[in-house]
């Protein structure tokens, strides 16, 4: 059997009226869920940088978004 793509209503888009490139030259639209948020900047430390969390944090999952 061929497969067939499912079809919305009539004149419906699929991106509903949102642009279709990027906002942003260069820039990712990310969109994340969790329990907190943390806004810092890193340091220099030796040869790599180092962001400073809390203690809380330590053994949790967690995700870095480079901003600029």
């Amino acid at each position: 059997m061929k497969p067939t793509a499912s079809k919305g209503p009539v004149g419906a888009s699929r991106n509903q009226g949102l642009p279709s490139g990027p906002l942003v030259p260069g820039l990712v639209k990310f969109e994340l869920h969790g329990e907190e948020l943390s806004h810092k900047t890193v340091t220099p430390c030796g040869s790599c940088g180092r962001v400073y969390l809390p203690l809380t944090w330590v053994g949790k999952k967690v995700k870095i978004i480079r901003v600029d």
